[in-house]
């Protein structure tokens, strides 16, 4: 799908993660770890299908995990995935992950969850996209004092976003007056052919 969009532009776009294995954990129990954090988090099975000319995910596809010395080199399957892979080296294992599944926020946690794996501490099962846990993480975080700092930082290049938040005081009520000139019924409609709700759809165009 990124390919028919712009050919060669973004679809081998990879985040790499290397999560040390600690020295009393053998090759077979570093596997075992990585097989449970897959299980744990499924969009690690995630692959692009194309239905009526849009790209949607579908996680059916297990990641391979091998056994080498270095990355695995060249591009993802986007259709046939997964969108994820893992090798193990004798002191490492080697994580990389297509853009479209994991960021560089994601790859924190990715490191952390594994690390836990490969330390046989329990994981909780993750059925998101890893971005929402990886915000949590990072709002309580020592590297952001609270949600402004986390967004001002996000949004450092976009001035124009300052506008929508503004400082109320410290006894008024946070709100909000955001005017689109959008007609809501083509929202509806667009978000019933897609699948989503209409606050997605208005989240995404924000």
């Amino acid at each position: 799908y990124l390919d028919a969009i712009r050919p060669g532009c973004t679809a081998d776009y990879k985040i790499r993660v290397e999560v040390p294995i600690p020295k009393d954990t053998d090759a077979d129990a570093a596997e075992d770890a990585v097989s449970a954090f897959i299980d744990a988090t499924p969009v690690c099975k995630a692959r692009i299908v194309t239905r009526n000319d849009l790209p949607w995910f579908q996680f059916d596809a297990v990641p391979p995990v091998t056994r080498g010395d270095d990355w695995i080199h060249g591009r993802f399957d986007i259709e046939g995935g997964p969108l994820s892979r893992f090798v193990i080296t004798g002191s490492a294992v080697l994580c990389e992950f297509h853009h479209s599944i994991c960021d560089g926020m994601s790859a924190g946690l990715v490191h952390d969850k594994l690390s836990a794996c490969l330390s046989h501490e329990e994981i909780g099962y993750d059925d998101g996209f890893m971005r929402m846990a990886s915000y949590e993480q990072t709002d309580v975080s020592r590297s952001s004092d609270s949600r402004l700092v986390y967004f001002t930082d996000m949004l450092q290049d976009a001035d124009k976003a300052y506008d929508l938040m503004e400082d109320p005081g410290d006894n008024a009520p946070m709100a909000f007056d955001l005017r689109l000139d959008i007609d809501l019924a083509e929202v509806a409609a667009f978000a019933r052919e897609t699948g989503v709700t209409k606050g997605d759809v208005l989240l995404s165009a924000f």
